[in-house]
């Protein structure tokens, strides 16, 4: 019930930290230089066309007038178009989701099966040489960035795979297994930092079961 009485505020304060995030991210985008009808259009559009996309687009309107016209349309689930492919940004969220979830759920698959049984070798073999090889391996995983060890798994496949193309996505409708083996670089680069903090966790709380146990028998 003490708790209860907390969450009105919570949920205030989510919301308006939220409201905060999108107003900031509205005032950024607005001073940052370059007119997006311009670069829409390309450098060889007249004024006049400019001039009819912005009107299109409604960047003649007042600052505050386009702000909540933007933050109604995220509420509508229209996210605008897209500056650079000229698409809608919702079809672009869409479609990036075909390889997003697959990507994260092949990740989560590398991380429990990988994280817990190393966890367990390192809670088990804690005061032996093979804990310290572990934990450094696991430092070292918890210390590489997740963008350089995609780099460094996409060239390392390539390198010793033929039919790995760094960088490039096969789509699920021509060939499902060479999708789904073109997506296991990346999800290891997700993975493998996530492995190095799910072994430690283990391996913590195996050791700490382990005394816990030997405690209640001494004390028994």
């Amino acid at each position: 019930m003490m708790k209860m009485r907390y969450l009105p505020g919570k949920i205030f304060s989510c919301v308006l930290t939220l409201w905060l995030v999108s107003l900031l991210t509205f005032l950024v985008f607005q001073v940052l230089p370059g007119n997006p009808a311009q670069i829409m259009l390309g450098a060889e559009a007249t004024p006049e066309q400019v001039a009819a996309l912005e009107k299109t687009l409604g960047l003649d309107k007042p600052l505050s007038l386009r702000y909540v016209h933007w933050i109604g349309g995220v509420f509508r689930g229209d996210l605008g178009v897209s500056l650079r492919y000229a698409q809608p940004v919702r079809r672009l969220m869409v479609n990036s989701l075909k390889v997003t979830l697959p990507v994260a759920g092949m990740a989560l698959i590398f991380i429990v099966l990988m994280g817990i049984p190393l966890g367990l070798v390192m809670g088990k073999y804690h005061w032996q040489k093979r804990k310290f090889i572990f934990s450094s391996l696991t430092q070292i995983g918890t210390a590489i960035p997740s963008f350089w060890l995609g780099i460094l798994m996409m060239l390392t496949f390539a390198k010793l795979f033929s039919f790995f193309t760094p960088g490039a996505f096969i789509p699920w409708e021509e060939d499902w297994l060479g999708a789904l083996a073109s997506l296991i670089p990346p999800a290891l680069a997700v993975a493998l930092p996530k492995v190095a903090v799910l072994s430690r966790f283990v391996g913590t709380a195996y050791l700490e079961e382990k005394k816990r146990r030997l405690y209640s028998h001494g004390v028994r």
